[in-house]
């Protein structure tokens, strides 16, 4: 993939995180606004989440796209700059997604604490991972199933948000968060997809060429 081309695939990640932090849901009677995250953490408190399968399962899916963001991340970055910068978003990522310091005192057994630490975790050792080491032949292809689980768990999960909203009773529109972040969900895999299109056609046309300069 050429400098431009993974500058662009940075550009729209960046998107896909300010539309992260960008309202999802609008509440016109009360001027609370919920990004993504907030949205998580209040789903976490409703009674009926933690008897879900498994527990937690809309916070889980809304928090899950930080996760993907810090992989692509990892698995994009190609130069020094790049690297060091991925690190950097990575590190503030997972720090951002960390419980509190309680649930290291007194509430480890806390499932939405304990939630928050392992998708923080995984953040970070998987995207810091594939910064030093990602398997480049293979980048695009993961980024476009990554990408795909994004645009699924982030609808489903405003869904399934939306419907407990409405259990409480509470009046509320849809934000342009979840528009801009699927927006640039849609963008990478349109990139990733064009990249793994020039790569198939480009190793398809070398074989040609070396027959045709044999012949001469």
């Amino acid at each position: 993939m050429s400098f431009k081309s993974t500058n662009l695939i940075y550009l729209l990640v960046f998107v896909a995180l300010f539309g992260y932090i960008t309202p999802w849901i609008l509440t016109p009677s009360n001027p609370l606004s919920l990004n993504a995250f907030d949205l998580a953490e209040w789903a976490s408190l409703h009674p009926s989440q933690p008897n879900t399968s498994p527990p937690l399962v809309v916070p889980m899916m809304l928090r899950l796209q930080l996760v993907i963001i810090s992989i692509l991340l990892g698995l994009h970055a190609k130069t020094d700059y790049q690297r060091w910068g991925a690190l950097l978003v990575i590190g503030l990522l997972a720090l951002g997604q960390l419980p509190p310091l309680e649930f290291l005192i007194n509430a480890t057994d806390n499932i939405n604490y304990q939630q928050q630490f392992i998708l923080a975790a995984i953040s970070l050792l998987v995207g810091c991972g594939l910064v030093v080491r990602s398997p480049k032949q293979w980048a695009s292809l993961i980024s476009i199933v990554l990408l795909a689980v994004g645009i699924f768990t982030s609808t489903s999960g405003l869904q399934q948000a939306q419907q407990l909203y409405t259990m409480s009773l509470q009046e509320h529109t849809i934000g342009n968060g979840i528009i801009i972040t699927v927006s640039a969900y849609i963008g990478l895999i349109g990139l990733n997809c064009l990249h793994l299109f020039t790569t198939f056609r480009a190793s398809m046309s070398s074989p040609s060429s070396e027959i045709k300069q044999g012949s001469h």
